[in-house]
């Protein structure tokens, strides 16, 4: 942003805009060469004015964390000052989550199902990682409170992998960012990786290989 670069989040896609008729057109997803009109958030407080008014302080670069490639570019056309003063503001679940580009889901995977061993989980979680999500390969022991452990993780934006074996994880009842049927059936590493990817990412589509319990 200007000539400072830090972390942001595209908090909303207010419309995007057709470049031969003008119109503005909802969406929640931007294409090669498309033009919008969106909302960021920073990590940190940060100089900026109206492009109208400077050029260099209202103008911005997108790069991808994870590739460091050019994403998008842009103009600021207007500023939304937070009702609160920045030291009151606080970094919750949905920040970290944004700012690592990811949802903060937990998938669970069972010992021994479709021939599910840790070996094979390890995997999954290296061709995540390789891809840019932020994991944790979770084995919790006999008598470990993994209720609290999977929600430090999810409230540190991390996706978790939970390899559990005889443990009961009905305390997940309620909790709409756990699922333990996401798989309907045997996956390759890839295909497993692929779908974990795709539900994770911050515009991904519920888990519709199996329910969220």
């Amino acid at each position: 942003m200007g000539t400072k670069l830090i972390p942001g989040v595209l908090k909303n896609i207010k419309y995007t805009i057709d470049v031969n008729t003008g119109k503005k057109k909802e969406s929640n997803s931007l294409k090669k060469n498309e033009i919008a009109v969106c909302e960021l958030v920073f990590a940190d407080s940060i100089v900026v004015d109206l492009f109208e008014n400077h050029k260099t302080l209202g103008e911005l670069i997108l790069i991808d964390r994870v590739t460091n490639m050019t994403s998008a570019c842009g103009i600021v056309t207007e500023i939304l000052a937070d009702s609160k003063d920045s030291s009151d503001s606080v970094i919750d679940r949905e920040a970290r989550s944004n700012f690592k580009g990811q949802r903060a889901l937990t998938f669970e995977f069972k010992t021994g199902k479709f021939d599910t061993t840790l070996e094979y989980v390890q995997k999954v979680e290296k061709e995540l990682s390789i891809r840019g999500r932020h994991t944790y390969l979770y084995v919790p022991k006999t008598g470990e409170d993994i209720v609290t452990v999977v929600n430090h993780l999810n409230n540190a934006g991390i996706l978790v992998l939970m390899l559990v074996d005889d443990i009961d994880t009905s305390a997940f009842a309620e909790n709409r960012s756990y699922t333990n049927n996401w798989q309907a059936e045997k996956m390759t590493v890839s295909e497993a990786a692929n779908r974990i990817y795709k539900y994770s990412g911050i515009h991904g589509e519920e888990v519709s290989g199996g329910a969220f319990i």
